[in-house]
């Protein structure tokens, strides 16, 4: 890790992120679920701090797009001759054979009574087969690191936005969302699924257990109170079929979010984690499951209050 102290990095990455969202936006929660606000401080981060990666620990836990890994040479004089030495050989492989496009490699030099410009010559000459790839950098001990922060920059950045785009594009459309709904309906409104939630709700009258379905027969002398029972039996298995229903619905939707998230980065830049918290999940759940319980009532309502959340949520 290295401090780091300078005017044209703060400009660099002196940049702001704004967002608005509405209250308890989805939205929002789906660029929390990805960290994207620690992703943004992160590159931010390089106008202040670099952090080394040991590529040696590093490999058994994948490689985060920017890393920076540092390779330590000596250039040193011998009998009139520029010699390269290696402080650590055992990291030599590892380093240039192991690490993707999207992480940035820094060949670390350190050289005394030897020019910066020929001590970094040598190097070039002495690895010059491995730089072709692009992303492998010469860095002499004596000079500032804004070359090394801004290619690690870069390429966080290029993974945020690849990041972004992939969850904006994973959205249902109409034709996905179709299929999405399709197994919770077969599901959740089989005459069977129904049966037998209605007869699993268990019923109270004047705070009196009246039972279930299947309960003993629960003795009253007026007809009100059989309708009252029965419209309590209709409005207590609504609730828990939209319930049910709503909680199907988002699990398909943010399976279907997460699948496409992944398979279009895997491969680009890295596997994304996204960590869809429970706040996601009921906020989601909420909207669906009050415009299901709309919809049982008012289907023509339903579908309006489906529109406007998802326009302006």
């Amino acid at each position: 890790m290295m401090d780091i102290n300078s005017e044209a990095l703060n400009k660099c990455f002196g940049f702001q992120v704004t967002t608005t969202f509405s209250n308890d936006s989805f939205a929002e929660k789906l660029l929390n679920g990805i960290d994207f606000e620690d992703k943004v401080a992160d590159i931010k981060s390089l106008s202040r701090i670099l952090v080394f990666k040991n590529p040696i620990s590093d490999v058994l836990y994948g490689k985060e797009p920017g890393s920076v890994f540092r390779f330590d040479v000596d250039v040193v004089c011998e009998s009139g001759n520029l010699k390269v030495i290696e402080r650590i050989s055992s990291n030599r492989n590892q380093f240039f054979f192991s690490d993707p496009l999207t992480t940035t490699r820094v060949i670390w030099v350190y050289s005394k009574s030897i020019q910066v410009i020929e001590a970094k010559l040598k190097v070039f000459k002495e690895y010059e087969p491995y730089l072709s790839s692009g992303n492998i950098l010469i860095h002499h001990d004596f000079e500032d690191c804004d070359e090394i922060c801004k290619t690690s920059g870069a390429q966080k950045l290029l993974s945020v936005h690849e990041t972004v785009t992939s969850l904006k594009n994973s959205i249902p459309d109409d034709i996905s969302l179709e299929n999405i709904l399709k197994k919770p309906a077969e599901k959740i409104l089989s005459s069977r699924y129904i049966r037998d939630i209605c007869y699993e709700v268990d019923l109270m009258h004047d705070n009196k257990r009246v039972g279930t379905v299947n309960s003993p027969s629960y003795v009253c002398y007026y007809s009100g109170t059989v309708k009252s029972i029965k419209k309590d039996l209709v409005k207590e298995t609504v609730e828990k079929i939209s319930e049910d229903l709503g909680s199907e619905i988002c699990k398909e939707i943010l399976e279907h979010i997460k699948a496409k998230v992944q398979v279009s980065i895997e491969g680009d830049l890295y596997k994304v984690q996204i960590n869809i918290s429970d706040d996601v999940f009921a906020t989601l759940k909420t909207v669906i499951v009050a415009t299901v319980i709309i919809y049982f009532t008012n289907p023509l309502l339903g579908i309006l209050y489906a529109l406007i959340d998802i326009f302006y949520t």
